[in-house]
């Protein structure tokens, strides 16, 4: 099945997978209920596997057109997927990280939001990484850590992951 579904987005062209990841994100954002982020990441995954990296701009984009706690969810599960660094064959885009910090900065996010963008942001923070795009996103953790998060159990759930992020990237 992911196989397919690779080979399907494979043959689209840079516009028609920029379609995709609008539309794809558009249905989520008006689905009811919480996003699927399971979903949304293996649709990154599979995305980067077909050689669109560069819809992660798409995603951000999307995000910054109508500012919410719900899209910065929506497309932080996406670019989990699309940022994992086992699939991505070219570097991320520091500009495109960047983009991502300032709306977290901007939403002040709690939830959910806070949880997948962190997500998003740890897969940016690895070995392979440049050493410009270590330190935007170590300072980014490092501004996450100050943050409260409710319930107690989430708080403690996003500092372990942040300072997971922080130990991996720092090797």
């Amino acid at each position: 099945m992911i196989s397919a579904d690779v080979e399907k987005l494979r043959a689209m062209n840079r516009e028609a997978a920029s379609r995709f990841v609008q539309s794809l994100l558009s249905d989520c954002e008006k689905a009811a209920g919480s996003p699927n982020f399971d979903r949304l990441n293996s649709q990154g995954i599979i995305l980067v596997r077909a050689g669109h990296e560069q819809v992660d701009a798409v995603a951000l984009n999307w995000l910054h057109q109508d500012l919410s706690a719900r899209r910065l969810d929506i497309a932080s599960a996406l670019l989990n997927g699309l940022w994992h660094v086992a699939y991505r064959h070219s570097p991320l885009e520091v500009a495109n990280v960047e983009s991502l910090i300032a709306a977290r900065r901007r939403i002040e996010p709690q939830g959910d939001a806070a949880y997948s963008s962190l997500q998003a942001l740890s897969q940016a923070l690895h070995a392979k990484a440049s050493v410009a795009l270590r330190n935007v996103v170590s300072l980014a953790l490092q501004e996450i850590l100050q943050e409260k998060h409710e319930p107690p159990v989430l708080d403690k759930l996003i500092h372990s992951l942040a300072e997971d992020a922080l130990r991996r990237g720092s090797t």
